[in-house]
């Protein structure tokens, strides 16, 4: 029997683009996988009914990149598994194809398997680690650092101050690497002394690596927030821009991690008292959180009306996935095309909320402990980082508070050297150069009678 025609291709390739559309992808992605799928059809590929060896042939070109060749290969296979399960076709016609390998993976850097005898050692410690309630984040950063540092020396209890001063001279390694890895291998050596595994700590004797000192980055202004969330309108109508509103409200709202909004169940949040059950992810410690007035209402609206009934715990079931919920990934992406939609300014990531937030705060009055106990920070050197002013702000408030700027019609002093007094740049011009201003004119001599 001949096989039944499928749909055309191009009503395939709409219903596609139209299901990246709901899961948030950004208007790029869409149009580079169109621009694929119609390049298969072009070549004479049937989309309908797949021919693997015509499809092998196109992607795995010779005069293809690696890189693009491993980006057309996910595309496609992405393609075709929407399609398996939509019951257009009746297997994955890439399933018995070789993936090309990531470009992303010579980037990484090799870690050599450590030896025999550290092994049991770093397997204890991280089991240690779990135990105190750390997150699967920091068992992995503390697995990676420490199977490197026993692969690069060895036995870790024969390291010397030396040898761990050498290690984290690294030259391709920034200061904050450098000051990170440095903690994890003093938590790592004083769990060995306190075990009775080593008998003088060999860090003890090391100062931390200095970090230099920075503003945060991507914080948004007040509009620029308020901007970003009239974007995603707040109609039950439309579910999953209602549930996008609801998520970044509550990252705006109660100053979340993203992780710590992903893992919200229905059971973290009490209607009666307005408030948030943060369970431990980042730093192993819980917290209650206050939910603003606005969050609170768009949250109840949506438990009422648009939130699935379905036996998944999570505040947010993933769609996709039918027994969890949403992934970082798919928050990011969810942002970057909010962020496109708002066309700030501020290239905003999910965290930039919670440092907004935090920033905006600080800036109205509030004390920075209550901030401090809000965004759940072990020590207040955490939250400091906040205090610090911006140019803009270090200029108002020299002119706000400076007695000298208090005073009206003051006149400017007499400038003898030419060339002291600038003009302030536009800060809308990115390649301004300064330019000097003119001096005041010389006063007239006066005549002696």
């Amino acid at each position: 029997m001949p096989p039944t025609p499928g749909k055309p291709a191009a009503a395939l390739i709409e219903a596609y683009l139209q299901h990246l559309q709901d899961r948030a992808c950004s208007p790029a992605t869409r149009a580079s996988h169109g621009a694929l799928l119609r390049h298969l059809v072009i070549e004479g590929c049937d989309l309908s009914q797949p021919d693997t060896a015509r499809v092998q042939q196109i992607i795995f070109s010779p005069e293809l990149r690696p890189a693009t060749r491993y980006a057309y290969f996910t595309w496609v296979w992405q393609f075709y598994d929407w399609m398996l399960q939509q019951g257009e076709i009746a297997s994955h016609p890439l399933a018995a194809l070789p993936r090309p390998s990531s470009p992303r993976q010579h980037l990484q850097p090799a870690v050599p398997p450590p030896s025999q005898p550290s092994l049991p050692l770093i397997q204890e410690f991280l089991a240690y680690l779990e135990s105190c309630g750390r997150s699967r984040n920091t068992l992995r950063s503390y697995r990676w650092t420490l199977t490197s540092w026993c692969a690069h020396i060895g036995d870790p209890r024969a390291a010397t101050p030396d040898t761990i001063a050498r290690y984290l001279c690294r030259p391709n390694w920034s200061p904050v690497t450098r000051a990170h890895c440095f903690d994890q291998l003093r938590h790592f050596y004083h769990w060995l002394k306190r075990q009775g595994r080593l008998l003088a700590d060999p860090i003890l004797k090391l100062d931390r690596p200095k970090v230099p000192k920075s503003l945060p980055t991507r914080v948004m202004s007040a509009g620029e927030a308020e901007k970003f969330l009239a974007v995603a309108q707040a109609d039950p109508d439309q579910p999953r821009l209602f549930t996008y509103r609801v998520m970044i409200e509550l990252l705006y709202s109660c100053s979340l991690r993203c992780g710590e909004l992903l893992q919200l169940t229905l059971e973290d949040y009490d209607p009666s008292l307005l408030c948030l059950k943060i369970r431990p992810a980042k730093t192993g410690r819980g917290r209650l959180v206050p939910v603003g007035r606005a969050a609170a209402a768009l949250l109840d609206r949506y438990l009422r009306e648009v939130r699935p009934t379905c036996k998944i715990p999570y505040l947010f079931p993933s769609p996709r996935n039918r027994k969890g919920c949403y992934s970082p990934s798919s928050l990011m992406r969810i942002v970057k095309l909010l962020r496109e939609q708002s066309a700030i300014r501020t290239k905003a990531s999910s965290h930039s909320f919670r440092k907004t937030s935090a920033t905006l705060m600080l800036k109205n009055g509030a004390p920075l402990t209550t901030i401090q106990q809000l965004l759940g920070h072990g020590h207040i050197s955490s939250t400091e980082i906040y205090t610090k002013l911006t140019p803009r702000d270090l200029f108002k408030m020299h002119a706000a508070h400076h007695p000298r700027e208090k005073q009206k019609n003051l006149p400017l002093p007499a400038l003898e050297l030419p060339g002291l007094l600038f003009q302030s740049p536009n800060p809308r011009t990115r390649h301004n150069k300064l330019k000097p201003a003119p001096l005041p004119p010389e006063p007239e001599a006066l005549e002696c009678s």
